[in-house]
């Protein structure tokens, strides 16, 4: 449910047992659409090809290029236009290079006119797919179309995650990300909700007030669940917490995180406070890429989903970073082919084993949103920003916008009394990485809003929306797409 909605304005102004109702009845309708036979057939095909070797991956990818460039062309009004234009035709297709001269599809094309993606029998008879939005945190929100075994067979991905951590599905979780679970004016607990039919102990991420983040952590401990999973900025704050306080009882199997990029100092705080290892998960609404991580931390792209490039100039890179494109292969009714997903990443220059045991391509780094690398006054790319409030007393939350080429906004949340020497520490880290020619103004506010969809974005560039996709040197991390599988 969305705030602002018909259903969720409904919601809020039931009394707490109806709205725990709704809460399960809803779910039901979620696990229904989400788990049926189609999952299971697609999951089970999962769990076989994780074990395949490299060549065998490498085969069957290119045969579902292949078929998935005649299906484009034969039936998608976009790409019988776009290559018709270029006289190209699928039998032109003879080898990876001929695949890699088709043109980029750019994500302006898919807002303009999402059904002119779709294949020609759905969009004349439309009973049977569904539509979702984006949040349109970077502009108009994306329209995706699906049916419903496109939808089974992307929850047979997160799916495929938990097996291989070896989570037990018959246990409860916790999840704390953007589900408006309880009313916002709401002062005292409970903030979750349980969703009886998935075991899923749903808790707010509006409430993260420090009077109440005992209680969160006490219920969290109630339920004794082996996986905790939401965006990484809001279990932060719980993880700070209880590294403050000294807050040991929460003992997960693993931290899972989407949705948002995923800092070191985010992950360190979770690792220390949880006493568990963080599977970040990266993907997308479009459904075109998708990678976890293993036990080991290894990115893994899931080859199944669709085919993963990086380009730099339009060009295929590997270990450097580039932008993210990707070619679905589960969505068999909104079609998209070497589709710019919008964020950085740097693919490994070789595939094969992992000590978790499965070859695939690798993230040697995800560096963020086109629209989040900042930039010192020289034009270089600085890439990521996590170390500059790391250990400032006094600091709880710190966000960066550059929103002229010599200019940086700095926001900063204070833990309990702004302090002076913190600004002058920020400023002077930040000159550190962007040269003196940066003017820098620190201020510090109530909070730092999120998006719509409840992110946090730690680094925000307002002034430069199209960033050059080369010169970021960050470590492996993670970055997202406008949404994940989650």
């Amino acid at each position: 449910m969305i705030p602002g909605t018909r259903l969720y304005k409904i919601y809020e102004k039931l009394p707490a047992p109806l709205q725990s109702l709704l809460v399960s009845t809803y779910g039901s309708v979620l696990r229904r659409r989400r788990y049926g036979a189609e999952h299971r057939r697609f999951l089970d095909g999962l769990k076989e090809s994780y074990s395949w070797p490299l060549d065998q991956i490498r085969e069957w990818q290119w045969q579902k290029l292949q078929g998935v460039v005649r299906h484009a062309y034969a039936n998608v009004p976009y790409y019988r236009e776009t290559w018709g234009k270029l006289d190209f035709h699928p039998e032109d297709l003879k080898t990876m290079a001929d695949f890699e001269k088709l043109p980029v599809t750019e994500k302006q094309a898919l807002r303009d006119d999402p059904w002119k993606f779709v294949v020609d029998r759905y969009r004349e008879d439309r009973s049977a797919v569904f539509t979702g939005h984006t949040s349109g945190t970077t502009g108009k929100p994306l329209m995706m179309i699906k049916d419903k075994n496109t939808y089974q067979r992307t929850w047979a991905f997160q799916e495929r995650q938990r097996w291989y951590w070896g989570l037990d599905r018959d246990r409860p979780r916790v999840s704390l990300h953007n589900r408006p679970v309880v009313p916002v004016e709401k002062k005292t607990p409970p903030f979750w909700q349980y969703n009886g039919a998935d075991k899923q102990w749903m808790f707010s991420n509006v409430h993260l007030e420090e009077a109440n983040l005992k209680h969160y952590l006490d219920k969290m401990v109630e339920i004794d669940p082996e996986e905790v999973l939401g965006f990484a900025s809001a279990l932060d704050v719980l993880a700070e917490y209880a590294i403050r306080t000294g807050y040991d009882k929460l003992r997960p199997k693993v931290i899972v995180t989407f949705a948002e990029q995923v800092y070191d100092f985010q992950r360190d705080h979770l690792s220390q406070a949880f006493g568990c290892p963080v599977a970040d998960q990266y993907g997308s609404a479009e459904v075109v890429v998708w990678a976890g991580q293993c036990p080991s931390g290894t990115y893994h792209v899931n080859h199944e989903i669709g085919y993963f490039e990086t380009l730099v100039d339009d060009q295929p890179v590997r270990g450097q970073v580039g932008e993210v494109v990707g070619t679905g292969f589960i969505n068999e009714v909104q079609v998209l082919v070497r589709y710019r997903i919008g964020d950085l990443a740097t693919l490994s220059t070789g595939a094969g084993d992992c000590a978790c045991g499965w070859q695939t391509d690798h993230l040697e780094s995800l560096s963020g949103r086109m629209d989040d690398v900042l930039y010192a006054p020289d034009g270089r790319p600085v890439g990521r920003l996590d170390p500059i409030a790391r250990g400032l007393p006094g600091v709880r939350e710190c966000q960066i916008v550059q929103d002229d080429r010599a200019h940086l906004t700095v926001n900063l949340v204070a833990q309990d009394e702004p302090l002076d020497e913190a600004i002058r520490v920020v400023t002077e880290r930040l000159h550190s990485f962007f040269g003196s020619e940066m003017r820098i103004d620190c201020s510090w506010v109530e909070e730092i809003p999120r998006t719509a969809a409840g992110k946090f974005r730690y680094q925000l560039n307002t002034w430069k929306k199209k960033a050059p996709a080369s010169g970021d040197s960050g470590a492996a991390n993670s970055s997202r797409g406008e949404e994940t599988l989650s």
